[in-house]
């Protein structure tokens, strides 16, 4: 989607799209949006819990993902019991499931900066 310029916003007063008040509005709303990125420094972030809502689908699915995960896993260590195989496989399945989870949850924290997966992602490393 392409952003608005003012322009754009006068040609929408103009048309009778919005009203002037509207326009105003919305122009100091994207002012104070901006100010207020702008003077942040370094590597400070305004903190948002949720981006939008496909954070919560994304949740879900790894709620789901890591469920039958776990479900597989704790299947197959129950049918191989408490013998030496066990507990080669406990540590495995172990080593694992750290693995998927840190290089799921660097992509989700570092490439697609989501807060929600992240913090999933930590609870289930935990």
């Amino acid at each position: 989607m392409n952003s608005l310029n003012r322009d754009d916003i006068r040609a929408a007063v103009a048309s009778g799209v919005i009203t002037e008040k509207q326009a105003a509005g919305s122009v100091m709303l994207s002012d104070a949006r901006q100010g207020a990125r702008q003077h942040i420094r370094g590597l400070d972030e305004p903190f948002e819990l949720f981006r939008g809502f496909n954070e919560i689908f994304i949740v879900v699915g790894l709620s789901i993902l890591f469920a039958g995960w776990w479900g597989i896993t704790g299947l197959s260590l129950f049918t191989l019991g408490a013998s030496n195989n066990g507990y080669v496989a406990t540590i495995a399945y172990g080593v694992i499931t750290a693995v998927a989870v840190c290089v799921i949850a660097s992509y989700f924290t570092l490439r697609r900066r989501m807060v929600a997966p992240s913090i999933l992602l930590s609870i289930v490393f935990g």
